[in-house]
């Protein structure tokens, strides 16, 4: 869906093939070297691809790729605000759900870089008031890589609504700790299997302002988002979202229409260390960049101890296989990928009315961003994204 009238199929794919084609909603950023193939530049067979997604309203939001640190190709499609009218830009600032825990891994490894935190250490020695079997046998490591069996299952897909939301950002972090602390003992061994954990996340977030004795949204804003230069990245609070207008709002189907999760008084107040920061493309590449390329985040070590393998993944379900991938793995709030021998690590995130994924593919310099504002099913934009970056 588009903020005005949607073109035709066969005009949307007809003007694609130029590099300066005007596609409803669309900027483009070019400036790569001869290295960038033409499926990936402007007109090519990705850029094809989204806007024939779009074109059947199956895609709303804004993509980027990005070769060394340069755009080289930035699509926006739908509808920012459907009240207004506002169209997605290159711009816009996208709800990121779970790749929000990259942002999290990096201040945690930050704090293990300079030895105030151990991986090793049981999160009792730094966050009090845990059931004691979670607090003396759950690991920093543990919690990492969902492996601690600690935590609810996540809520996931549409039509899921969770408990009324607190007010206020403290009542909101206080309800949550309140939460984790009456949460009973894993539901497994530490360490013995894989299980996704949201609520561990937000534990980790914890731990992050125990050491650094001061607000987990602090901290990842002075530490993380700062030295990187993400200009237009932050957890804004509710209030915000639905007063700016450089926010997207979320929606949902609903009726043959569109629900707007923003509006809803269960939607939360705040994100934390699990989900809920907000971004733009732009801004991912540059995180993309300051992690893998300028060491400004953490040394080349620590860079690598989260991106790198340290679980197997589970396998992709019959129903939804995901994007390609000969193996898959999770790092320290990185999702790891090997594809043609070469190595992804990013994240990916959903939720009602939002759909992310970061992928980077660090020894070819490449950067792909997909944000949407609905619950899309963007894995066949990643996935080609991935087959053409690694071909």
């Amino acid at each position: 869906m588009t903020g005005h009238p949607l073109l035709s199929r066969r005009s949307v794919l007809g003007a694609a093939g130029a590099a300066t084609a005007a596609v409803v909603g669309a900027t483009t950023a070019t400036g790569a070297g001869d290295s960038v193939p033409g499926a990936l530049r402007p007109g090519g067979r990705f850029d094809r691809f989204v806007a024939e997604r779009a074109a059947d309203g199956r895609f709303s939001g804004t993509v980027r790729l990005a070769h060394r640190g340069r755009a080289v190709l930035t699509r926006s499609y739908g509808l920012a605000n459907r009240d207004s009218d506002r169209p997605n830009q290159a711009a816009t600032r996208f709800d990121l759900a779970s790749m929000t825990k990259q942002f999290t891994a990096v201040a945690v490894a930050q704090l293990v870089q300079r030895d105030e935190l151990r991986l090793d250490e049981p999160v009792g020695a730094y966050v009090d008031g845990l059931d004691p079997a979670v607090a003396g046998t759950v690991t920093v490591h543990h919690l990492l890589t969902h492996t601690s069996g600690f935590g609810r299952p996540p809520l996931q897909g549409p039509g899921e609504e969770p408990p009324p939301a607190p007010s206020g950002i403290e009542e909101t972090w206080d309800a949550r700790m309140e939460l984790l602390r009456s949460l009973p003992a894993p539901d497994f061994p530490p360490g013995s299997r894989h299980r996704y954990s949201n609520d561990g996340f937000f534990l980790l977030g914890a731990v992050v302002a125990a050491v650094a004795g001061t607000t987990y949204h602090d901290y990842v804003a002075e530490h993380v988002f700062r030295p990187a230069k993400l200009r237009d990245t932050a957890f804004p609070t509710v209030r915000q979202l639905r007063a700016d207008e450089r926010w997207a709002r979320l929606y949902e189907p609903r009726d043959g229409g569109f629900d707007d999760v923003t509006a809803s008084d269960r939607f939360r107040y705040i994100g934390g260390p699990d989900e809920g920061a907000t971004s733009t493309v732009a801004d991912l590449v540059r995180f993309a960049t300051a992690l893998t390329d300028d060491d400004v985040l953490l040394e080349p070590a620590y860079a690598h101890l989260i991106t790198s393998p340290k679980v197997v993944a589970p396998p992709p379900s019959p129903d939804r296989p995901g994007p390609p991938r000969d193996h898959g793995f999770y790092g320290y709030g990185h999702s790891c990928s090997i594809l043609r021998g070469r190595r992804i690590h990013g994240h990916s995130g959903s939720g009602p009315g939002r759909t992310t994924n970061l992928d980077v593919v660090p020894e070819l310099g490449w950067v792909s961003v997909v944000l949407s504002n609905h619950h899309d099913d963007i894995d066949p934009i990643v996935g080609l994204a991935r087959e053409l970056m690694t071909a």
